[in-house]
């Protein structure tokens, strides 16, 4: 994983870098010193499993943390809540503007600044009853988070591809 170290010798990930061969491609401006840090997981549920590489590609840029020290669970349903914690992660965890106003999100909660930062972007907007944090992520809901995330990050979302190959497309 890439890491930025400040003046101070303080280092903190860059969660948007890309590390291939040794090389490091990212987004940078000024000039900053950066190193390169080996890190894997040490979850016991995830050696051998089809997706381990991605769990620890994601989780060496802490955004993801597993459930556990031991433990991450990639056969369980991801959560409205995870999703958008995780993107919230991805940016660096800001500061909400404002407190999104749904009732089942309660204060102090492990997801509710990323849910009222999230809102507060236009990326979520909640259901008819809330914002339902511990309901699984539909695959619907799951492309227009992303939709509504690479939007609010002002890049393009002009390509298109075919859904034909999938029955429930519509």
């Amino acid at each position: 994983v890439a890491l930025k170290v400040d003046a101070n010798g303080a280092s903190s990930v860059l969660k948007k870098a890309l590390v291939e061969e040794g090389k490091i491609y990212t987004y940078l401006t000024g000039s900053t010193q950066l190193k390169l840090e080996t890190r894997s997981s040490n979850f016991a549920d995830t050696k051998g499993h089809w997706a381990q590489s991605a769990i620890d590609f994601t989780v060496a840029r802490e955004l993801f943390q597993g459930t556990s020290a031991t433990t991450f669970e990639p056969g369980s349903n991801m959560t409205r809540s995870m999703v958008v914690t995780v993107l919230h992660r991805l940016e660096d965890t800001p500061a909400p503007t404002s407190t999104a106003q749904f009732a089942d999100v309660a204060q102090g909660s492990w997801y509710t600044d990323a849910i009222s930062w999230a809102n507060a972007k236009g990326i979520v907007q909640g259901t008819n009853a809330g914002f339902k944090p511990n309901d699984p992520v539909t695959r619907e809901q799951l492309a227009t988070i992303l939709y509504r995330y690479v939007s609010s990050q002002g890049l393009s979302t002009s390509g298109r591809g075919s859904l034909s190959s999938f029955s429930d497309q519509a």
